[in-house]
């Protein structure tokens, strides 16, 4: 499918406000590319002479097919490159980063509030809640959001602390997807957290059949040596809200080579059995009055979660790309986290489609990672 250049004709951005400016049809490549819960790019080479070639701008939009099964997405041009005057080199990322690069302004505190990820999404982008008359977020936006995730839980990213609406979606600790898991699908301007994106499709791979190379990795993002414990409080004295932490503790045993730490927000108390009184967490900067008693809690419940937590290296996961074209083919209808089994020598490993490249021209997959999602540099850097 040929890809589609559009311009917007209003900063807030909605599908009436798209004007379609051609199609381009001398592209010389082009490829999606979808991570589970992570990026979401396009990438296209486009001849000098085709007819869309002098319309391109960057913050215009690309809308092309993102793999075999979706309607085609609308993707903002961020980067141009032109190269000895034959091609350009587009670099587009899906609109939903539009939604995300919103801001969250501080407005009030719902530390203990607990809800389901919608009734989240309603207060911030609706403002309906107590003392609010419109949406919290910096400027209007016209996204959409869904989940069938039902379960209720107490969330202060957003609310007692502003931050990018895509650090509350999933680019921060306690974010949407941090407290409720899940996985995101994204359908232009409609967003949706799911319970489970994909489906068990029972499809099975066959090492050294039709798989090349399988990779055994282990991961040791979730060890540390030491444990800390901190909670959102309350100053009376400067009515603001300040982070108190523990006193580092280390773990009794830990295979952690290197010195690294976990901190556990236990805003809601975790395991100490604290006072329903709505100034439990709150303490004067002036006078010091509770500030030595709430740092004491917060080593007690340091000390448990030392007890608690049991850091190993981690069972070994399968990464697996797959760019084999006949095995590809065989997988055209299988989508970004689809479950389906690899099968060794001694042992089948049911495993996640977690990454997809597609060829929006020659509709086809160019290749599908499976197993467990590696992390990036980029997941740890607030933008």
């Amino acid at each position: 499918m040929y890809p589609l250049l559009y311009k917007s004709k209003s900063k807030i951005i909605k599908t009436s406000t798209f004007e379609l400016l051609g199609r381009m049809t001398n592209v010389v490549s082009g490829k999606v590319t979808e991570e589970r819960n992570g990026d979401y790019l396009l990438e296209m080479e486009l001849s000098t002479t085709d007819r869309c070639a002098d319309l391109l701008d960057t913050q215009y939009f690309i809308k092309a097919k993102p793999n075999p099964t979706d309607e085609p997405q609308y993707f903002e041009i961020y980067d141009l490159q032109y190269k000895d005057k034959k091609s350009i080199t587009v670099k587009a990322k899906h609109i939903k980063h539009n939604l995300y690069n919103n801001f969250l302004v501080e407005t009030y505190n719902q530390t203990g509030v607990e809800h389901t990820p919608s009734e989240w999404w309603y207060l911030l982008c609706t403002g309906q809640a107590e003392g609010l008359q419109t949406q919290m977020t910096l400027w209007e936006h016209h996204f959409s959001f869904t989940s069938d995730i039902t379960s209720k839980a107490s969330m202060t990213l957003g609310f007692c602390t502003p931050c990018t609406l895509g650090d509350f979606m999933g680019g921060a600790d306690g974010s949407l997807v941090d407290v409720f898991g899940g996985e995101y699908k994204y359908h232009n301007f409609d967003v949706s957290l799911l319970k489970s994106r994909g489906t068990d499709t029972g499809y099975h791979l066959m090492w050294g059949s039709n798989i090349s190379s399988l990779v055994q990795t282990l991961n040791s993002d979730d060890i540390c040596s030491h444990v800390v414990a901190y909670a959102t409080c309350y100053d009376s004295y400067s009515k603001k809200n300040y982070v108190l932490c523990s006193e580092p503790q280390e773990l009794r045993t830990h295979s952690s080579k290197l010195t690294k730490i976990k901190a556990v927000d236990v805003s809601d108390g975790g395991s100490v059995d604290i006072s329903d009184d709505a100034d439990y967490w709150s303490f004067n900067a002036n006078t010091g009055e509770n500030k030595d008693f709430l740092i004491q809690v917060l080593n007690i419940q340091a000390q448990i979660l030392r007890g608690s937590l049991v850091s190993t290296n981690g069972a070994p996961t399968l990464n697996i790309k797959v760019d084999a074209p006949p095995v590809l083919d065989a997988m055209l209808k299988l989508q970004l986290c689809d479950k389906v089994f690899v099968d060794t020598a001694n042992d089948s490993i049911n495993v996640k489609i977690i990454k997809t490249d597609y060829d929006f021209i020659a509709e086809r997959w160019n290749s599908l990672e499976l197993g467990a999602p590696k992390s990036k540099l980029s997941d740890y850097i607030v933008k």
